[in-house]
């Protein structure tokens, strides 16, 4: 059972940090990009997202390229009225800093050093002003900056060309960072870009960063490496995936609304979580503004693949938070956990009341939820948003708040969507199986953030975040033209000679023959109809403090304290299976078609389940940050008479402790339904009621105490605890980790060195009260898996290339990390799971052992004029022990997905980036990014024989190529943006066969054109209108080397409107 206990952890906290320095116990590990750059102290002071940071990391104390504890706050006015200036560039070219001043004249610098810099000024009718700022303390520093209003003569070449990244929105709010690889190897977006692109979630968001892709369109793949090989953190704090059988987190729940920005963290350093080989993905939420804004926004969206109508459950709805009173009901004769029923009558054939009254229950059951579909007309979508912040002056402090809503209703269906199936026939790969199927879906998100905090001096804050992000889907599915390969003699390999497709054949009917019901010719079809309502939700509560505990030498302190949920829950999940039979020529009584849980294939009798399963994640997480700047001039021997402000030469100390706790429960139960053969007969034998019986299931007669042989009617059993199945498991994982790290700057010269370990306890526990007690005994494990890891890392990155004013141009950055990756609970615990509508089972592999990687990146940028820039960034990982997905077909109509160590990997890429304005004025900038990635994978073992199958040129989820371009106008005085953007991704490797004889599944090349455009009126009024999916290319799994299609669909192309307006 998950346990949240948080005076535990606060004691952990507080105890673990005095001691951490010289003891076995670990030391809190502190993300660098959240709580060290003193977010709380600075966006107190600031208005909300309207920092304009370009270069988070830049200025954090642990990102490797400034790392102070003193913020610079700017003041911009107008020299001539001294009105505050909106929307000027603020640049601090060593260090990559380019932010932008607020309505109010103002932007926040944080992490700065006790040292000059040299700060640029720049906006449109405005002289460009560089001026030399000391920061002389630690904490805040002022700085007023006049700029004096530049005279236009009319030539065009006089306007100097500079880049501002960031940009203050028009509703006061958002800071923009340049979706590139940041000097600390690292790649960001904020929420300017988020309502330029109009991007909706976290996961949209990570797809324009270079080097990301999302596959399933809501897990991160970076670097070509996804799920265990990558992490996800709120504000720098750890959380759980609802995902059955993930580790990745579900990014598609976190609707950027709620989102300040984004950074990705592409290479290691021991402040980072150890389970890093693609990236660490770091969702930053608001934070509360320094002046009153309250935004409300609304929106429409239609999809052209979305007809007038869907099909739904009748009886089934959601209402405004996406919930549906689906709970199995608790009736007598059943009782819970695991009721058993009656099976047979007596032997004289009377029914005792027990029995009666288990089969009175039994038909409750049954009745609970309507199995009819019915179509009904499509709900408009929509969407909503509201935003209000405010900061207050008392005196004990300056506290703030934000409070954030966002919700959105959306209808779709995906019609005609082909899924056919392989399986290696007699030591040979063949199509055994094909089918139709439509999907329709209602789903409603929703999202709610509440952050508040108080700066109680200059040198201690804190703060508090409450967030939940929910998303409800009520799904109906239809297969249909279902083809088993045992279901006829009709030769498979039928393909379409102009396609190459595979055809589906089906079972032949002459009018003629004599099993032939109806009197016509046609083609018999297995069906189902399936019902599934899914819940998702992730909430998390976080407090933190930031302290300066010396402020004269600096000495820094922050700490953290996040408790997350997440939960995916289906509660009921229905499934039908019958038959399909189409006629040749329309039917003068039937039509086209005939559906039926008739046996008209002469196969076993129709059957279906109903399952309700619950997966249930916690994470707890404490953590804590030391960080002492030890100032000095280090270079004495070729200039003694330097000072710090002269020459930025430190060397800082960092150290912190962690401790990550996570658990996992799992509930499920699952009632089996057979068709009795005498009800199967019956329909054989009266064809319309054959006809109608599949509509009219919720009127069977539900009888628990014959067996299926003997009924009339159908049989419900309880199989929660049948078979090789296991639905209800608990696991744990607990991480405890510490580390140590040092900053040296010299001259020109930055080196960052240190080492993180790791220790980490896991396990996982099958009751034999709620599952089948020898399969339970067996497969529960001896002992938990312990292990420790001590891993190394270290930076290296110097400037050169100075201008006239002695900044530098250019920059070369070197890397080096040992990481690891764990498997997740589903895949070392060996248990079994099934989803029943595909036939796809999960097994989990005891035998998994932990991944070892080195991790090497190096990275060259040059800016050649303020603004623009370009970058080139190589890497190189070497795997030992990677962990691999596998697919196996067990039989011809079920899969079986599982895991396995192959002997090695590697995977090596190369990013390319740019950043350029195409002409003077600066309203047209063009964006781009380019990846490659190569990788192999050697030692996949044969299922059968345990030998080697060979290598997979991939990793999956890994595209080889990636490709990103964004052309964005943007002209202030005419308050209108606009955006093209184009995304590229090559095939992906979906799934790793294990089975030689069974080709790999990959996805095709994905194309995504987008345009948005939007216009702003008197500051307030904002429109936007955006066409996403234009190309509406079809998204198709295919066999690696073969022409069948594994699954096709298309999203369709999608149009909405929105607008938002500031009170």
């Amino acid at each position: 059972m998950i346990v949240s206990n948080k005076t535990h952890y606060l004691l952990t906290l507080f105890i673990a940090f005095f001691i951490c320095l010289g003891s076995d116990s670990h030391v809190f590990s502190q993300e660098d990009s959240f709580l060290s750059n003193n977010d709380a102290e600075n966006d107190s002071k600031a208005l909300l997202d309207s920092q304009g940071k370009t270069d988070d990391e830049s200025v954090n104390a642990t990102s490797g390229t400034s790392g102070g504890n003193a913020s610079l706050v700017c003041s911009v006015y107008d020299a001539e009225d001294g009105t505050e200036i909106e929307g000027v560039g603020v640049i601090i070219s060593e260090i990559g800093v380019n932010t932008v001043t607020n309505d109010l004249g103002e932007c926040v610098i944080d992490s700065l050093k006790p040292k000059a810099y040299k700060v640029t000024f720049v906006s449109q009718g405005y002289k460009i002003e560089t001026v030399e700022i000391k920061i002389i303390r630690t904490g805040r520093n002022i700085h007023e900056q006049p700029m004096e209003r530049k005279a236009f003569d009319g030539d065009l070449n006089e306007l100097e060309e500079i880049e501002v990244l960031g940009d203050p929105p028009a509703d006061g709010g958002g800071r923009m960072i340049p979706i590139e690889d940041l000097p600390g190897l690292k790649s960001s977006i904020g929420s300017v870009e988020f309502s330029k692109q109009d991007i909706g979630d976290a996961a949209g968001a990570v797809s324009r960063v270079a080097g990301a892709n999302i596959v399933d369109g809501r897990y991160a793949v970076i670097r070509g490496l996804g799920d265990r090989y990558s992490s996800t953190t709120v504000n720098g704090a750890i959380i759980p995936s609802s995902d059955p059988s993930k580790k990745a987190v579900q990014l598609d729940l976190f609707p950027t609304d709620l989102v300040q920005d984004l950074v990705i963290s592409k290479t290691f350093t021991p402040n980072l979580t150890g389970e890093f080989a693609g990236g660490v993905v770091d969702i930053r939420t608001l934070k509360f503004p320094k002046e009153p804004i309250i935004n409300f926004g609304t929106g429409l969206k239609w999809n052209n693949a979305t007809g007038n109508e869907i099909g739904v459950n009748p009886d089934r709805s959601m209402d405004f938070f996406g919930r549906t009173n689906d709970d199995l009901p608790d009736v007598g004769g059943i009782g819970r956990p695991f009721p058993t029923g009656v099976n047979r009558a007596n032997r004289d054939g009377s029914i005792s009341p027990r029995q009666q009254e288990a089969i009175d229950a039994w038909g409750k059951i049954h009745r609970n939820g309507s199995w009819k579909s019915k179509f009904q007309k499509a709900k408009p979508n929509r969407s909503v948003k509201f935003l209000y912040g405010d900061s207050y002056q008392t005196d004990f402090g300056e506290p703030g708040v934000v409070y954030g809503f966002t919700h959105d209703i959306e209808s779709s269906m995906r019609e005609g969507v082909k899924i056919n199936r392989g399986a290696a026939l007699e030591g040979d790969f063949a199509a055994n199986q094909g089918q139709v199927r439509d999907v329709y879906t209602e789903s409603i998100d929703w999202g709610m953030l509440l952050n508040a905090g108080v700066e109680l001096s200059e040198d201690h804050s804190l703060w508090a975040l409450y967030m939940t992000n929910v998303s409800a889907e009520d799904k109906f599915t239809r297969g249909r033209k279902i083809y088993l390969s045992e279901d006829s003699s009709t030769p498979i390999d039928n393909r379409d000679r102009v396609t190459g497709q595979l055809g589906l054949p089906g079972t032949r009917f002459e009018e003629d023959d004599d099993e032939n019901l109806f009197g016509a010719s046609g083609t018999a079809f297995r069906a189902y109809d399936e019902f599934a309502h899914l819940e998702r939700n992730i909430s998390t509560f976080q407090i933190a403090g930031d302290h300066r505990l010396d402020t004269g030498n600096g000495i820094g302190l922050n700490w953290l304290l996040s408790n997350s949920n997440a939960s995916e829950e289906r509660p009921d999940q229905r499934l039908l299976r019958g038959f399909q039979f189409i006629f040749d020529e329309p039917h003068p009584e039937y039509g086209e078609s005939v559906e039926t849980i008739a046996n008209i294939l002469g196969q076993n009798p129709s059957s279906g389940f109903r399952e309700f399963l619950s997966t249930k994640e916690s994470g707890q997480e404490a953590k804590m940050n030391l960080t002492i700047p030890i100032i000095g001039n280090l270079s004495s021997s070729t200039n003694s008479n330097a000072d710090i402000e002269d020459e930025p030469n430190f060397l800082e100390l960092q150290g912190g402790v962690s401790h990550f706790d996570r658990k996992r429960e799992v509930r499920g139960r699952f009632f089996q339904y057979g068709v009795s053969s005498r009800l199967s007969n019956a329909a054989l034998r009266n064809p319309q009621f054959g006809v109608d019986l599949f509509d009219d299931f919720d009127n069977v007669i539900v009888d628990g105490i014959r067996s299926v042989s003997k009924t009339e009617g159908v049989i419900i059993k309880d199989q929660s605890r049948g078979g090789n199945t296991v639905r209800n498991v608990d696991a744990s994982s607990l991480i405890k980790s510490a580390y140590m790290m040092g900053t040296l700057n010299w001259r020109d010269i930055e080196f960052i060195s240190g080492a993180r370990i790791e220790r980490e306890v896991r396990n996982y526990y099958i009751d034999p009260d709620l599952n089948q007690q020898s399969l339970a005994e067996f497969l529960n494990p001896d002992s938990p898996v312990e292990n420790e890891y001590l891993l190394p890392s270290a930076t290296l990155r110097f400037g050169y290339a100075k201008d006239d004013e002695g900044e530098n141009k250019q920059s070369i950055s070197l890397a080096y990390g040992r990481t690891l990756a764990r498997p997740t609970f589903y895949e070392y615990a060996p248990i079994r799971t099934v989803d029943q509508s595909t036939g796809l089972a999960i097994v989990g592999n005891q035998e998994l052992v932990d991944t070892d990687i080195d991790n090497y990146d190096a990275r060259w940028s040059w800016e050649p004029t303020p603004g623009e820039s370009v970058a080139l960034s190589v890497f190189h990982k070497n795997m030992t022990n990677p962990i691999v997905t596998t697919v196996d077909s067990i039989s011809s109509s079920n899969f079986e997905r599982s895991w396995q160590n192959a002997n090695n990997g590697s995977l090596q890429g190369a990013e390319i980036e740019l950043r350029k304005y195409l002409e003077e004025s600066n309203t047209w900038l063009l964006t781009t990014n380019f990846t490659y990635i190569d990788s192999v994978i050697s030692g996949v073992l044969d299922k059968d024989t345990g030998l080697p199958i060979g290598s997979a040129s991939v990793f999956e989820g890994q595209p080889t190529y990636i490709f990103n371009i964004n052309l964005g106008f943007d002209h202030e005085n005419w308050g209108l943006t606009s955006n093209l953007i184009y995304n590229w991704t090559s095939e992906i490797l979906t799934d790793i066969s294990a089975d030689s004889a069974v080709p790999n599944i990959f996805l095709e090349p994905q194309h995504s054109f987008d345009f948005v455009i939007s216009k702003t009126f008197n500051d307030s009024l904002k429109f936007k209108i955006a066409v996403k999916n234009i190309f509406d290319n079809p998204v198709r799994k295919f066999y690696e080397g073969q022409d069948l299609t594994f699954e096709e669909y298309r999203k369709g192309r999608s149009y909405s409107f929105g607008l938002s307006y500031d009170f």
